[in-house]
């Protein structure tokens, strides 16, 4: 496995013409740095939910040009292995919901899983794994 992170920017093929429009405006060197921003992160601070991840990746990230760039930047590093969910919920106390806790690994790239019928490319991850919800 390559160190170089190497993002796949692409809009999915429902997304209307300006999101595929907008991800061609998307660079690549710039989504490789949020994403090894988003391991670096998780390596320093630990397990985090996404409440707690988006406040320390906008004080680091020098260019966040997207108030959704922390969830790609981790999308991106989750794509390569270089964080995972943990199967662990904590509760967002300003939203009152649980939201999945992710931490840094190094798993290397996971394969892709795609659906027999369609060729539709799956992130999601067996569900038989149960999830729990931690109390702090």
């Amino acid at each position: 496995m390559s160190d170089r992170i190497e993002p796949e920017l692409h809009a999915r093929t429902g997304d209307p013409s300006t999101s595929h429009a907008a991800m061609k405006q998307y660079s690549r060197e710039k989504m490789a740095l949020a994403a090894a921003t988003a391991q670096r992160l998780h390596v320093e601070h630990g397990p985090m939910a996404d409440f707690q991840y988006k406040v320390v990746f906008d004080q680091v990230y020098p260019n966040n040009c997207s108030p959704h760039l922390y969830r790609q930047a981790r999308r991106v590093a989750a794509d390569h292995g270089l964080i995972r969910e943990t199967n662990v919920l904590r509760f967002n106390p300003t939203t009152r919901r649980w939201q999945m806790v992710w931490e840094a690994c190094n798993e290397g790239r996971p394969k892709k899983q795609r659906c027999p019928h369609c060729g539709h490319v799956s992130r999601r991850k067996n569900l038989t794994v149960p999830v729990v919800k931690e109390n702090l």
